[in-house]
């Protein structure tokens, strides 16, 4: 299942209800950001208005961010408009400054408003800004009666407990106190509650949750069970690997496996590969592409199979296998890249060209500098040039 996003779950259909195409106002390009004056900035904000068409509001948004720093105080002082809309605007530009002096802004933002969209505008600011301060802030929103508060609030805890500047905050009592918030969520019925308390815990790589997160792997919704697995892989305890095998095997949803295979890769095992080469080598069905994942985020530590693969006498499985190597950018692979040169498949040729070209090392260039068949010369041309961009 796709993961739904938290940016969905609210208030779209309210907002369209304002919109309505007007003349447009002079824009503002990005050949003359340098050069910002105060009407410049004013004007942007005047374009966020409810009166315009969404799409008109969001290009203006997106200037104000582009403009940067120095629009954020009329920014902020957009943060006492009459318009909601223009507020709950405000509210993301100055998220996506990630400025953390803004912190105390936004919280009294979220302290004095009723308005639950924008209560949930502010708790996702906190949350792209990763003020460890602000999780204290945060907490409170847990159990709040507006199940959409509850899921932005969720998800910054986890978007704050993902950042490294955060590291000194998930120690002690203090990350006590806020796994001790978010566990009791994991029983919730509620899909989203559930959705992103595994995800939250995952990012702060909560070693106490294992056993409960491993349970879920087994829970009746695809969605639930992909992103356990996905956290699993985030926390990094080697522990789950036979669960996430169990999962990759016998799982019969897609997306769930997909998500089991990058985990599992990530513990870069050399007892899982034969696993994901199980599956990589099943060209045929869609366990091709759950190997594939498994051993792209393995990484050189698949590459020596890799190599033993590409003696199979299977041009699909070959080609995949080429495509892989480069993806992964293993130099220790450019000898059997530069044999499958001499292939007579003209379609491995030219994949192992845009492989050799992904690894992009001086070694790699002067290889295809030295190609002399003419039929190749212009990609090998091609992707010196992209390796250089």
């Amino acid at each position: 299942m796709i993961k739904r996003s938290i940016f969905a779950i609210i208030f779209f259909t309210v907002f369209s209800c304002f919109a309505q195409e007007t003349e447009k106002l002079p824009g503002f390009s990005d050949k003359n950001l340098s050069d910002i004056d105060v009407n410049s900035i004013k004007l942007q904000i005047k374009r966020m208005n409810s009166s315009y068409s969404k799409a008109y509001r969001e290009e203006a948004r997106d200037i104000l961010i582009k403009m940067g720093n120095s629009a954020l105080p009329y920014i902020v002082s957009a943060l006492n408009d009459n318009d909601f809309i223009v507020r709950g605007y405000a509210l993301e530009i100055i998220g996506e400054s990630r400025d953390k002096k803004y912190t105390n802004t936004i919280a009294k933002v979220l302290e004095k408003n009723s308005d639950v969209y924008i209560k949930c505008k502010a708790i996702e600011a906190l949350g792209k800004i990763k003020d460890p301060i602000a999780v204290k802030i945060l907490l409170k929103y847990l159990k709040n009666e507006s199940k959409n508060v509850q899921y932005f609030a969720i998800w910054s805890i986890g978007e704050i407990g993902d950042n490294s500047y955060a590291k000194e905050l998930w120690f002690g009592e203090k990350r006590q106190t806020i796994v001790k918030e978010l566990k009791p969520l994991l029983q919730s019925d509620d899909f989203y509650t559930k959705y992103y308390t595994i995800e939250a815990l995952g990012k702060i790589k909560d070693t106490s949750s294992l056993t409960q997160i491993r349970e879920i792997l087994r829970h009746s919704d695809a969605g639930i069970r992909g992103v356990a697995a996905a956290s699993l892989g985030v926390i990094g305890d080697s522990v789950v690997i036979p669960d996430l095998i169990v999962i990759i095997e016998r799982d019969y949803e897609f997306s769930v496996r997909y998500k089991a295979a990058e985990s599992l890769g990530k513990f870069k095992d050399i007892n899982t590969i034969f696993v994901l080469l199980k599956m990589f080598k099943d060209i045929e069905s869609s366990n091709h592409l759950v190997g594939e994942i498994g051993l792209e985020k393995a990484g050189e530590i698949a590459i020596p199979a890799l190599i033993e693969i590409l003696k199979d006498g299977n041009w699909q499985v070959q080609l995949s296998t080429i495509k892989l190597i480069g993806k992964i950018g293993s130099s220790s692979a450019l000898p059997v890249l530069v044999e499958k040169l001499k292939d007579d498949n003209f379609l491995i040729k030219m994949s192992a060209i845009n492989s050799i070209g992904q690894i992009g090392t001086e070694e790699a260039i002067n290889i295809l500098k030295n190609i002399t068949d003419e039929s190749l010369k212009k990609y090998a041309q091609d992707a010196i040039i992209n390796i250089r961009k």
